[in-house]
């Protein structure tokens, strides 16, 4: 940018970052980039709203920027699909801008972030949300007790549930079959024998004791 209308200058001086283009001063924008919109007070480039953007720079799209970001970006820049920041319990990858659900039995609780890993649910959840011990779901070990953080709790000895991933409430609903104490995703995976057994931990089975 060079201001004067009649002179020598030989070099042009630089816009403020925010802007595209300007005239004038530094700071009087002329058009902006893809994640700013042309505020006509001033006039500047102001930051999007999260979750919207505009499809080009040098443009001069005024009052809010044009389109919305796919979920699950949180922020997303040139495209709706280019992620800049993703929505809660989704990991980020810089290398492909993308956004990926985390693996089961973990999360994370931040709403528009860029981290690469998810933490852990405590071992009591199958999945969770915004904290490791709200449990979305159960392991089918366990029952789930619902409230404003849900919470799951083990089967009493002798039931269980048939699937990993449920809601389903106390009681366990399945019963293990009459050698197991306890067991586990089904009625022969015994996981504790009853009184005169003993446990073969690779069959996951009760075999009855030898007589004496």
């Amino acid at each position: 940018m060079i201001s004067d209308v009649s002179h020598v200058l030989t070099e042009c001086v630089g816009c403020n970052p925010e802007c595209y283009s300007c005239t004038n001063t530094p700071s009087s924008c002329l058009s902006c980039y893809n994640d700013r919109f042309l505020n006509v007070v001033g006039p500047t480039c102001t930051q999007c709203a999260l979750g919207t953007f505009n499809p080009s720079d040098n443009h001069q799209n005024t009052g809010a920027c044009a389109s919305s970001c796919t979920s699950p970006c949180a922020a997303c820049l040139v495209s709706a699909t280019t992620c800049t920041q993703c929505v809660a319990n989704h990991k980020f990858d810089l290398g492909t801008n993308t956004c990926t659900p985390c693996d089961v039995g973990t999360f994370i609780a931040s709403t528009a972030h860029v981290l690469a890993s998810c933490t852990s649910c405590a071992a009591t959840c199958y999945t969770c949300s915004s904290v490791d011990s709200n449990c979305l779901t159960c392991s089918k070990d366990h029952f789930y007790v619902p409230g404003a953080s849900g919470s799951c709790t083990i089967c009493t000895d002798g039931t269980f549930n048939l699937a990993d991933g449920h809601q389903s409430p106390s009681p366990c609903l399945q019963s293990c079959s009459g050698d197991c104490a306890a067991c586990s995703g089904s009625a022969t995976a015994c996981t504790k024998c009853n009184a005169n057994f003993k446990f073969d931990s690779v069959a996951k089975s009760c075999i009855a004791c030898g007589v004496g």
